[in-house]
């Protein structure tokens, strides 16, 4: 009866290890190696796009609000929000439980000096209680490390890899990440690899003898899950600054010290605020202003140099700069709209948001958003019928998001608003036009209901975005 083959020990990737670093040439094989005795991190570099669009959108959240708000609001109050649908909360309590599990091998693992993880962090668990700041990409934070981890394994892995292959490597930068992108390798992948490499022979003493040829299955390893992928730069990672409310603010008011600045025309503004529709090209648009912005900031620019070149060839952000031609009029702007442009979407992105039955505004403090009464609204759907209704949206909003919330919820909106455009160097015949159409009796604690009644009443915006 011939003898039937069977394994006297069930396959693991630790038996797998140990059986590789037994055998002789294992220094060539330098590649199988780092994928076994690393992968209880290097399975996680599959989540890394599902953990870089969390922290976009993170950011897309709090980036009109104060975001030490986030010191304050658990990961269970954020996903119990009203304002967001059941699709988005389902998305982020999916990327939040990825993390969870991410850092929680990490923390799990004896700390070494691939990663650098401040010791306030080490003792922090990702639950319902845990700060949503924590998981916004700061300096330091939860995600900011584990994204950062992440990439760097996947560069490990190619850089040895390519010491075998040669194979010539390229970049990309964190936006560009697809599924596509990362190493996804599993348990399961590398065991049944491992088995078809698998060699058994019955000596003629019927003493039965193993081997695996390790060199041809790290050579498929490397072919099948290596080969083409690309470096992620790690100084593209999102970011979020702790002060982002004043950082904003302080950054266009540089930017105006720095080079001219003038607003686009009305034609060109009504053009932007009329085509563009899609909530995530205006955001990602809206992160490339910012990068710029905070570079001319300091560095200053010639106004009337085209932005896009600008973005290509001083930030070196090709894929940026494709993005950008996505929207209306700005490919043709130049530097000296960088501000208009920022202003102009920001409020158009918040006006989809508001189409879409979400709150632009959600975590800017509870005592602005009273609701108008029926009478008090019908007043105002009345009055803004004589005002130039794309102005008083785009400037209230500016007010809203950068200055609101040093003002007190009981100040009246007329005076509060007029005193804001005239800082802002506004001629007094386009102040008293803007804010005419708003009752003096009106208080701030209502000036977020006055900008929604504005939008849902304005024909620009009826209508006009794209289902994503």
């Amino acid at each position: 009866m011939p003898c039937m083959w069977r394994f006297e020990q069930r396959m693991t990737v630790q038996r797998l290890t140990h059986l590789v670093q037994q055998e002789n040439g294992a220094d060539q094989l330098h590649v199988l190696l780092e994928l076994l005795s690393k992968h209880q991190h290097i399975r996680h570099i599959q989540h890394l796009p599902e953990i870089l669009t969390l922290q976009c959108s993170l950011i897309h959240f709090f980036q009109n609000g104060d975001i030490h708000e986030g010191e304050r609001l658990s990961v269970r109050a954020f996903l119990e929000r009203d304002n967001l649908s059941d699709d988005q909360r389902l998305t982020f309590k999916r990327a939040i439980q990825t993390v969870q599990k991410v850092w929680s091998n990490i923390r799990s693992s004896p700390k070494n000096s691939e990663i650098n993880i401040p010791e306030e962090l080490w003792c922090k668990e990702i639950n319902a209680d845990t700060a949503i700041l924590d998981l916004l990409p700061t300096t330091p934070s939860i995600t900011s490390i584990v994204t950062k981890f992440l990439i760097q394994l996947q560069t490990s892995c190619i850089d040895t890899a390519a010491q075998l292959t040669k194979e010539k490597q390229r970049s990309i930068s964190a936006e560009e990440v697809k599924h596509a992108s990362v190493l996804s390798v599993t348990e399961s992948d590398l065991i049944t690899m491992a088995l078809l490499n698998f060699q058994y022979v019955l000596e003629e003493d019927g003493t039965k003898t193993t081997h695996f040829n390790f060199l041809t299955l790290q050579r498929q390893l490397i072919h099948r899950f290596i080969s083409g992928k690309p470096i992620v730069k790690t100084q593209t990672m999102p970011s979020i600054t702790l002060n982002n409310v004043k950082t904003l603010h302080s950054t266009k008011e540089n930017v105006k010290e720095q080079l001219r600045q003038e607003t686009l025309s009305v034609s060109l503004m009504k053009r932007v605020m009329e085509e563009a529709r899609s909530v995530s090209n205006i955001s990602r648009t809206l992160s490339t202003l910012k990068v710029a912005a905070e570079f001319l900031a300091v560095t200053g620019g010639d106004p009337e140099r085209l932005l896009t070149e600008y973005v290509r060839n001083e930030l070196k952000m090709e894929a940026n700069a494709k993005q950008l031609k996505e929207l209306p009029v700005v490919p043709q702007s130049q530097l000296k709209h960088i501000l208009s442009l920022w202003q102009i979407l920001s409020a158009k992105r918040s006006a989809l948001l508001v189409q879409m039955n979400q709150n632009p505004f959600f975590l800017i403090d509870k005592g602005y958003h009273d609701e108008l009464a029926g009478q008090e609204r019908e007043k105002l759907r009345t009055a803004l019928s004589t005002v130039n209704i794309e102005f008083f949206i785009i400037e209230l909003h500016e007010m809203i998001t950068v200055t609101l919330q040093s003002y007190k919820n009981s100040w009246g909106i007329v005076e509060t608003f007029k005193k804001y455009l005239e800082k802002e160097g506004k001629e007094e015949i386009y102040t008293e036009n803007l804010t005419s159409a708003v009752s003096p009796d009106l208080q701030l604690k209502k000036v977020i209901s006055v900008w929604k009644t504005a939008v849902l009443i304005s024909k620009t915006y009826t209508r006009s975005y794209i289902q994503e």
